[in-house]
């Protein structure tokens, strides 16, 4: 396998598949089997991911700071989101994610390492502490043409 380097990583990816391994090769699906996200990385040095399980429930009122608490517990429940900086270790093949805004309060002002590996448009990201593996297809050029 060749090694990728950090400009491997600039531009957006669509999630392809989401899931969580176990030792023996079972999976669970925390956002369900057809969980949708982007992630993107920036030239300068940012990231952004957005992941989310498809038909969560719409909130009563069409307004986001005018739900219900238990319609902001579904929403969240069913959405990953995180952005902030991002490195590259090139010999290591180590990506590490900074959480500068998270949904999770837990991750801001922490940082991840993520293993990362491409073959062709495909981008493999592990985080190796919590067994989770995602699978991204690079997205396709959406400047007007």
């Amino acid at each position: 396998m060749s090694k990728i380097s950090r400009e491997t990583l600039i531009g957006a990816w669509i999630l392809e598949d989401y899931f969580i391994e176990d030792s023996n090769g079972n999976r669970e699906y925390p956002l369900g089997e057809n969980a949708q996200g982007i992630i993107m990385y920036t030239p300068d040095g940012y990231m952004s991911a957005q992941l989310m399980e498809p038909g969560r429930p719409e909130f009563e009122v069409n307004n986001m700071h005018k739900g219900q608490p238990d319609e902001y517990a579904k929403a969240a429940g069913g959405y990953h989101a995180y952005s902030g900086r991002f490195d590259f270790d090139e010999e290591k093949q180590e990506l590490r994610h900074y959480m500068d805004v998270s949904l999770f309060p837990n991750y801001v002002g922490g940082s991840q390492i993520r293993e990362a590996r491409v073959v062709g448009d495909i981008l493999y990201v592990s985080n190796p502490k919590f067994n989770n593996q995602l699978v991204w297809r690079r997205a396709k050029d959406n400047r007007p043409a």
